[in-house]
């Protein structure tokens, strides 16, 4: 997803409002509530292997920050699955949520100590995408936050045609929601017939996107929509190649 910035102040709206902590992605790009997708590429040798993410935290502000953090994990964890990570320099199992110690951020210094891990017996594991969201935080202020979802994409262990019918990515976040949906998908290839559609339960067509290309990030506001579920696709002609569902809540 790229950034938009305003033309008629051309600064980043995070150095406009407080905001002290800035996620950036190895190669030095600006994530914050953006996605980052990691993706695993199979080797000659099977059975558990680890893909990593490394988000790294600029302190932008005047004084050091103390920095905890937070992970937030979209999908059950199978038991040949395990989400954990590394920060402050501790790391710790798929259990834990929290940072147990938080880092010390000095003024204009990016700290490289977080890391996320999603490891798996690939020899048992079903390919997919698996969300996880990161959440970083000045503990001495509330509304210093920052965010960013990770996608960890493991279809490489299936063709592209095996592959949710040439789907690579579909995600809706956060799921439940109650006033906006974010759909994130990637496809090999577009079409012209290819769109993306919402359905209420009741199979009403709330929502309709033509998609112009492989990838993107859709943000869609629901404000006004009934509370329940609702199922989202990409839909080729008038044929649903995958679907899935999201709920909004009260």
């Amino acid at each position: 997803m790229k950034s938009f910035i305003t033309f008629i102040l051309l600064i980043p709206s995070f150095y406009l409002c407080g905001q002290n902590l800035i996620l950036k992605d190895k190669e030095g790009n600006h994530v914050n509530n953006d996605s980052v997708e990691v993706i695993f590429y199979p080797g000659q040798y099977h059975g558990w292997v680890e893909i990593t993410s490394e988000i790294f935290i600029e302190n932008i502000g005047n004084d050091t920050l103390e920095v905890g953090f937070r992970k937030v994990q979209y999908d059950t964890a199978k038991a040949h699955e395990y989400h954990s990570f590394c920060f402050a320099g501790f790391c710790v199992d798929s259990s834990t949520y929290i940072a147990p110690f938080p880092a010390f951020i000095p003024p204009g210094v990016i700290d490289s100590s977080f890391s996320g891990h999603f490891r798996f017996d690939d020899l048992l594991h079903e390919p997919g995408t698996y969300l996880v969201s990161y959440h970083f935080y000045n503990i001495k202020d509330s509304l210093d936050t920052a965010m960013v979802y990770v996608i960890y994409n493991t279809l490489n262990q299936v063709s592209i045609e095996e592959s949710l019918g040439n789907i690579t990515m579909l995600y809706a976040f956060p799921n439940p929601t109650t006033d906006r949906i974010t759909i994130v998908y990637d496809m090999p290839c577009i079409r012209d017939s290819y769109s993306l559609v919402i359905t209420n339960v009741c199979g009403q067509c709330v929502y309709k996107q033509a998609l112009q290309t492989t990838s993107k990030v859709i943000n869609i506001d629901t404000k006004g929509w009934s509370s329940g579920l609702y199922f989202y696709g990409i839909v080729k002609d008038t044929k649903c190649i995958i679907a899935k569902k999201f709920l909004i809540t009260d």
